[in-house]
């Protein structure tokens, strides 16, 4: 059985559209459609107003996470730079090995320049993949241990005073 990439339809071997959309199949489990197909195939989902199925097969082809699909799906329906295969996975070790160093700003730099992403976005992008990783830099919150302690302090002085 292969998954149409675009509605995630089984379909039995030996088709070459899916049964469900018509998208053009693989040939073979390990054999990816070309780019151009995909382009187009996608364009073709958002002409039938099928954006969430777009969003998703970008999704299934690139392993972006939501935010990157979305924005690169909005990005072919304004017309600008679209990239229908980044390498995501590359860029996410690149990252990866920045923040290791802690150069989150570098981390950030770069993401946006191989993703074409706005700074807030790279940024949010940046902090999933540290999150994800267990990379954050950023101390989270341990209670109120320190407050409790001071107030202990603060009551001792004031009964000995």
């Amino acid at each position: 059985m292969s998954n149409c990439i675009f509605c995630d339809q089984d379909n039995p071997p030996g088709l070459t559209h899916c049964r469900l959309c018509n998208a053009p199949l693989p040939e073979s489990e390990t054999d990816i459609l070309s780019d151009e197909t995909f382009y187009e195939q996608l364009k073709r989902l958002l002409s039938d107003n099928q954006r969430i199925q777009a969003v998703a097969a970008y999704r299934r082809r690139t392993g972006a996470d939501l935010t990157a699909a979305v924005e690169a799906i909005d990005a072919m329906e304004r017309d600008e730079q679209f990239n229908v295969n980044p390498a995501n996975a590359d860029l996410e070790w690149e990252v990866i090995g920045y923040l290791e160093r802690g150069e989150k700003i570098g981390a950030i730099k770069l993401y946006r320049d191989k993703t074409n992403l706005g700074l807030k976005e790279a940024k949010d992008a940046v902090e999933a993949i540290e999150r994800r990783m267990g990379l954050s830099t950023v101390p989270e919150p341990r209670g109120c241990l320190g407050m409790v302690l001071l107030l202990c302090a603060l009551l001792t002085a004031l009964i000995r005073w």
